[in-house]
């Protein structure tokens, strides 16, 4: 195809923002149900096949192949109604870290967005016990005193944005590893602002 061309057919393809995207692949399609793992790569050498969404178990293919002494054409594994883009998606997002590839497959499903704790800042509080502050006596009863600890600590509040950060990053990297290879939608974005805790 001509790359005018593929520009022109990219350009009637309906837009949609990476993160809606995610939603779809995976609350609307739930590719991370539907594809499974795939084969290890060792495992699809020796099968000579590149197999895409169910792949079973690769394991017993491979067992299969040396029983039989050769490998079986045909047959494969279906993929029920797994739409061809949310399957280029999910397979691209396997190709992230666990923990980007992580956030965006739960933050899909779940219809989410990782808190990034808006507005808080580190708070002090008395430790409590049954709904009510600790208290400390000294041995003849004369005076007592509360410890106190953190309800809200800096760390906390920085590994929630740690977090946020990299959800977003995560959908950063999937629009660049996926753009050019959707047939139904072009994606977008990430139109979630990146570091909104800054001023």
């Amino acid at each position: 195809m001509a790359a005018g061309a593929a520009r022109g057919r990219a350009s009637v393809l309906p837009e949609i923002d990476v993160e809606a995207l995610l939603v779809w692949v995976y609350q609307k399609q739930q590719a991370h149900k539907v594809a499974r793992t795939g084969l290890f790569d060792l495992e699809s050498a020796l099968a000579e096949t590149s197999w895409r969404s169910v792949s079973g178990d690769g394991c017993y293919v491979v067992g299969q192949i040396q029983e039989l002494g050769c490998r079986v054409d045909g047959g494969g594994y279906a993929h029920g109604d797994l739409a061809p883009d949310a399957e280029t998606v999910h397979e691209a997002v396997r190709r992230l870290t666990a923990l980007e590839a992580g956030l965006l497959v739960y933050h899909g499903a779940t219809i989410s967005r990782p808190d990034w704790l808006p507005g808080a800042t580190p708070k002090l509080g008395p430790k409590m016990d049954r709904g009510k502050p600790v208290v400390l006596w000294d041995k003849h009863r004369n005076y007592g005193n509360c410890p106190i600890k953190w309800e809200l600590s800096a760390e906390t509040i920085q590994m929630q944005r740690f977090v946020y950060a990299t959800w977003r990053q995560g959908m950063e990297k999937l629009v660049g590893m996926v753009k050019t290879n959707l047939v139904s939608h072009r994606v977008t974005g990430p139109a979630v602002q990146a570091g909104p805790w800054v001023a």
